[in-house]
Parts: structure tokens; C-alpha cells; sequence
């Protein structure tokens, strides 16, 4: 059972941004790690009550759950966050709204889209690479090699910064492309009241978040606008990363994931 070794955020816009990394290096650490995090959503959701959390694909999802389930901790605040729509997958938005010459949409294909000059270095650039990196830091980590160990967590933590900014400059791409077709955004039905949490009917969790959990295929741009237009509002994650932006957007990822926050526009 593999650990969740990094959540990072990035708060700020995204020529000026602050990354925030929450690392979990033992079972212990990454418990904390959760919780730090879930206490960081918390904080922000009751500064910007409208703000969601954006990600790219299922992985966030999954792992907020999984992790919940492990520690047995935060089980509440997850469930609140899939029940109330907090997360928003932007995988199926790009999918249905976009056609690129790649064979993949993963985010790193979509990349030469917005990053610009902002281009993938060093020796961690996939997450494949970046498990493998964090494997070889604890060998030189346990064997006694603090500076090569530390070194190549850096690269880690670059890998999973970059990500984040990828994530939240891909979002302000979307959002430029939604507003030169005319698409505003809004926000999205309260579907938490076809699941109350004091409904005799409700079902259990699985079930719940199953029923809640965003679309998977967005509808077409044309129809965006009577939809979820909203869902153009922020930045990806990807597994052990996260981003944001401060005040009233934010984005974030984590070392499987990568997921983003902001608030509706």
C-alpha cells in the first residue's frame, strides 16, 4: 500500500505564487498530512464559502477517501466535500471541449498550450519518475546521505510545483477560451439536497458520493452556458499535487494527484 508522500499548494496568481508543500514520510506523517490539509480546506472554505477544489482526473477523489478510510480520521470533512459538489473533475471539461494533435490528454500534453516558455526540467518529470526519486531519498536518507537525499528531494518538490502551476495556468487558459466563446460562469446545482445527511433514505457513502460526484463527460461548449459553465474556473491535480490561488483562488496536488481551489467568478 503506497504512501501519499506530498500535498502541495500553490496560493497566489500565477506569475506570483507562494508553493506550500505537506509532506508525509511514515504512516504517521501522512495522517497529519491529511489532516493539515483538510484543516487548510476548512479555513478556506469558511474565508470564501462559494470556493470549490478543481483536479484533473479521479485520482484526488479516490485518495481523499482512501486516505480517510485508512486513518480514520476526516471521514466527515471528505464526505462534505464530494456531497456538496466541492470538487470539481476539469479532465471530462477538456475532453469534451478540446481536440489536441496528442494521443493522450494527460496534463503534460496539454502543457505546450499555456506554459509557454515555462517548460519541464530536471530529473523528475513524470510521476512515474517522481515514486522512483522518492524511493531512492529514503535509501540515501536511511544509508546516512542527508544532502543527496535532500537534493533529490528537491526535485521531488520542484516535479510537484511545477504540476501545481501547470494546474493553475491551465486553468486561467480554460477561462480565457470560455469568455471568447461567451461562456459566464455560475454555479452549479446544490445536488446535496437530494442527499441530506438526516434523510432516511440516504444511501451509504459509496453509494452518495457516487450520486454526487461531477459529471463525467461535460456537456458541449454550446450547451455550457445552461450547465456548468462554472466548471471553467480553475486548476488541475494530479496524485501527490495541488494548487491554488490566495484570497480567493487556490489550486493544489498531491503525490498521486493534483487538485486546485478557487472561488466562483
Amino acid at each position: 500500500m503506497g504512501l501519499e508522500y506530498l500535498f502541495g499548494v500553490v496560493e497566489g496568481p500565477a506569475d506570483d505564487y507562494v508553493f506550500k508543500p505537506f509532506w508525509a514520510h511514515d504512516r504517521e506523517g501522512e495522517r497529519q498530512a491529511l489532516l493539515d490539509f483538510l484543516d487548510y480546506v476548512t479555513a478556506r472554505r469558511e474565508a470564501h464559502p462559494g470556493m470549490h477544489i478543481y483536479h484533473y482526473a479521479a485520482y484526488e477523489k479516490s485518495a481523499l477517501l482512501r486516505l480517510a478510510a485508512r486513518h480514520g480520521v476526516g471521514e466527515q470533512t471528505v464526505d462534505t466535500l464530494l456531497s456538496e459538489n466541492v470538487l470539481v473533475d476539469l479532465y471530462p471539461i477538456v475532453r469534451a471541449c478540446l481536440r489536441i494533435g496528442q494521443r493522450s490528454y494527460s496534463i503534460k500534453k496539454l502543457e505546450p498550450l499555456y506554459m509557454g516558455e515555462h517548460g519541464r526540467d530536471g530529473d523528475v518529470t513524470n510521476a512515474a519518475a517522481s515514486v522512483v526519486a522518492y524511493a531512492d531519498y529514503c535509501e540515501l536518507r536511511d544509508g546516512g546521505q542527508a544532502d543527496q537525499a535532500r537534493e533529490l528531494l528537491q526535485g521531488i518538490s520542484d516535479y510537484n510545483e511545477y504540476d501545481c502551476e501547470s494546474t493553475l495556468r491551465l486553468r486561467d487558459w480554460l477561462a480565457e477560451r470560455a469568455a471568447e466563446h461567451g461562456v459566464n460562469c455560475v454555479s452549479p446545482p446544490d445536488r446535496s439536497r437530494f442527499h441530506s445527511r438526516n434523510s432516511p433514505n440516504r444511501k451509504s457513502r459509496s453509494a452518495t458520493s457516487q450520486a454526487t460526484r461531477p459529471v463525467r463527460h461535460a456537456p458541449p461548449i454550446s450547451r455550457l452556458r445552461r450547465s456548468w459553465p462554472l466548471q471553467w474556473d480553475t486548476t488541475i491535480a494530479n496524485g501527490s499535487r495541488t494548487g491554488g490561488r490566495i484570497s480567493t483562488d487556490w489550486s493544489l496536488r498531491s503525490k498521486t494527484s493534483s487538485t486546485s481551489v478557487t472561488s466562483w467568478w
